[in-house]
């Protein structure tokens, strides 16, 4: 069999071989799921609850605010530690219209030797941050909706639970790590939806990589545990039973939350210990911030949509939406106002404008060198890696 592949990468033969090999069980991995979607499909869609739009919605949507974030990748390793610069950004929106932009926050963490795991967490928890920020900002009595680039709620680590007492956001960044990060974007999530609700505005979580797994509980009858389920994501079950133009609803990301860890907990140790964390919410301390987060999360709908237009890859696009009673309308602009990368186009507008190619990080580097006016300063930035040069060079 010939295989288009650029000349460029098959200087190592052997590599290529090890690659085509690889492939054929890749392939045959996936295969086996959407054999499994396919044979039982009107099975599933019997379960889930399955809405058809009808294109039409009430509210008028002609200033949606789109917020997002973006950091370098790879991150720049230098002899000094590794450094990751993380920007944040706006675009208020109408389709097909354009309007005002910009570029809210520039910032860096640096990592002098911590586990490259815990340092990639808490680029993301900076970079979440930053979105919240921005949108709470930007949020005002003209905004339409707000439009976050990724699911509304951050779970990663148990401190999300208990959200920060500060106030100044930005400023605690600079000096919390890991778990008490992860509560600052707790509370920066409880000020936005809390201004929100003030305004009477939607706000809207675009999930594009969804690994979820949320709509299992819905179908397990279908299934036994031992079976392929437990490898099919929400992602790759709605996108191959919905059909254009149609959307399934689950009215509480909390409960649904609920219901999958309660459906896998045998399977796993640690999850019994994560449901204990996430119960406090059917009882959470009354008058606290916890206590308004989990009402946020009960109040906040998980919808997963196919649009009617074309797309580059016929898939689904999942929203987690608050306030609940906002979801038909907010799902109907969606479906009727999606591009063909298959999200909402304020979300595409606002990816395209904060974006970094990895050539900025050559640019990067090259700034740094350039400022650099000692031998010891000049060790300090060198690459701890220099044969990966080529990672971003190009």
């Amino acid at each position: 069999m010939y295989y288009n592949i650029d000349e460029e990468s098959i200087e190592n033969p052997d590599l290529l071989q090890a690659f085509i090999e690889v492939s054929k069980k890749i392939l045959a991995d996936i295969e086996s799921r959407v054999e499994v979607i396919k044979a039982n499909i009107d099975s599933i869609r019997g379960k889930l609850y399955i809405k058809r739009s009808n294109g039409i919605y009430s509210r008028k949507y002609s200033s949606i605010l789109a917020v997002d974030s973006t950091w370098t990748v790879p991150s720049l390793e230098l002899v000094a530690g590794t450094i990751a610069v993380i920007i944040s950004g706006y675009v208020i929106a109408a389709p097909p219209y354009l309007g005002d932009c910009g570029v809210t926050y520039v910032i860096h963490r640096e990592n002098a030797g911590e586990l490259s795991g815990r340092f990639q967490l808490e680029v993301e928890l900076d970079s979440k941050l930053l979105e919240l920020i921005t949108a709470y900002g930007k949020l005002d009595e003209s905004i339409d909706m707000v439009m976050i680039d990724g699911s509304l709620f951050f779970f990663t680590i148990r401190d999300f639970y208990d959200p920060a007492k500060s106030i100044d956001l930005l400023a605690d960044r600079s000096r919390l790590r890991g778990g008490r990060l992860a509560s600052l974007v707790s509370r920066a999530l409880v000020e936005l939806l809390g201004k929100s609700s003030k305004l009477n505005i939607p706000v809207v979580g675009v999930v594009k990589r969804v690994s979820s797994r949320f709509l299992l509980p819905r179908i397990f009858n279908t299934w036994s545990l031992d079976s392929k389920l437990l490898n099919i994501n929400d992602k790759l079950l709605s996108s191959l039973i919905l059909k254009p133009g149609e959307y399934i609803v689950m009215d509480s990301f909390y409960k649904a939350l609920i219901e999958y860890l309660e459906l896998i907990k045998g399977l796993n140790r640690r999850v019994s210990s994560i449901i204990d964390i996430v119960r406090i919410c059917d009882n959470p301390p009354t008058g606290t911030y916890m206590e308004k987060l989990c009402n946020y999360m009960n109040n906040t709908a998980i919808v997963y949509y196919k649009q009617r237009g074309s797309q580059i890859f016929q898939q689904t696009t999942r929203l987690d939406i608050y306030p609940r009673n906002m979801v038909d309308d907010v799902v109907e602009y969606a479906i009727e106002n999606s591009t063909q990368n298959s999200v909402p186009a304020p979300i595409d507008y606002i990816d395209r404008y904060i974006r970094l190619e990895t050539t900025m990080l050559k640019k990067l580097y090259t700034i740094l060198r350039s400022e650099t006016k000692t031998v010891e300063l000049e060790t300090a930035l060198g690459l701890t890696n220099p044969q990966k040069h080529y990672l971003w060079e190009k």
